[in-house]
């Protein structure tokens, strides 16, 4: 994830990992990280639509506090994506970009 509400988004100290998360179509499933704390959870996709369901509730981090509340707004906020080359877009009910992902070419 590179950035939240338009805002870029940094590891805030060296052991902090990097937000990110991985989507298995094939099982409508989802994995990643939110900085502090494992992410797992199932998606539903349809149309430019896109919901996520956390199978996990995150735990807040001592560390940034801030940033693991925004990334759990980010996951019960979306409700579609846009999808450009290598950059997916997370979008709210409104059509606003809530958050960003930056990919990795294969």
């Amino acid at each position: 994830m590179t950035e939240i509400d338009n805002k870029p988004v940094r590891a805030t100290s060296k052991t902090h990992r990097k937000i990110s998360l991985i989507f298995d179509e094939g099982h409508g499933t989802f994995s990643g990280t939110s900085g502090c704390n494992d992410l797992a959870g199932r998606f539903e996709t349809g149309s430019g639509r896109l919901t996520l369901k956390s199978d996990r509730s995150l735990r807040i981090c001592r560390v940034d506090q801030k940033t693991e509340r925004a990334v759990r707004g980010v996951i019960n906020d979306t409700r579609a994506y846009r999808l450009s080359g290598t950059t997916l877009d997370l979008l709210n009910d409104r059509g606003q970009r809530i958050a960003r992902f930056e990919g990795q070419q294969r």
